[in-house]
């Protein structure tokens, strides 16, 4: 089973408990179908944009150690030879990564991640937690902005292993932030399950694959989980 997210969903299954409840089932459907209308409408509509952070450098910290997390910013391991990039990938809705990347100078983007943060705390507290790292590289993190949600997306591997785990998290304007983690097997042999971040306003978030793959849901600040 494939699992998908976004925030606003729950609040569009509660509508059709409520209008479950209410009307007789001919009126019921109609009123799901505007709902689901309005959704995909939703889905389409604002400007969407993706960029994706790394460090480029010649020095051995920079391509060993990876990109260092701070709360509101990013560093590279190493002042000298080492230096963070940002390159856009995408402006406008549709699926990721459908236009080639542009180098920038990431102004816009840094600004985005000062204002919501870099969710440090619970990133490094899933990672121990969940994977038992405590030591880990993190290779790339992609960042997607629409008009109401927000995207972090870590990439990062195990010390001396090509494994590759990510952790994304979701905010929609001035609400709490979620952290989504799918993890699991694939039917497919040759597919990996991790989360796809799909442009839209708003953003949504699915796993990869079907199988085993399955999605861990959890509020940023706490420890809770959601089903």
């Amino acid at each position: 089973m494939k699992y998908f997210f976004n925030k606003g969903l729950i609040l569009l299954l509660a509508l059709v408990i409520f209008a479950c409840s209410k009307n007789d089932p001919s009126e019921m459907s109609s009123e799901v179908r505007l709902m689901e209308q309005e959704s995909q409408l939703a889905k389409q509509s604002g400007p969407t944009m993706e960029w994706i952070i790394y460090c480029e450098g010649s020095c051995e910290e920079c391509t060993g150690t990876g990109i260092k997390v701070k709360p509101t910013v990013y560093e590279c391991a190493c002042e000298e030879n080492c230096a963070l990039k940002v390159s856009r990938v995408q402006v406008g809705p549709g699926p990721e990564g459908s236009h080639e990347p542009v180098l920038v100078d990431g102004e816009e983007v840094l600004a985005l991640i000062a204002q919501h943060g870099t969710f440090k705390e619970k990133l490094e507290r899933s990672l121990s937690q969940r994977y038992g790292l405590e030591d880990y590289r993190i290779q790339q993190i992609r960042v997607f902005k629409s008009t109401q949600s927000f995207v972090l997306q870590y990439v990062l591997s195990p010390p001396d292993s090509e494994q590759l785990i990510s952790l994304s998290y979701l905010q929609e304007g001035s609400e709490p932030a979620y952290e989504v983690d799918c993890s699991g097997g694939c039917i497919a042999a040759s597919a990996k399950c991790t989360e796809r971040v799909i442009l839209g306003d708003p953003i949504q978030i699915e796993c990869t694959c079907e199988g085993d793959c399955h999605m861990d849901i959890s509020a940023v600040g706490t420890g809770s989980q959601l089903e």
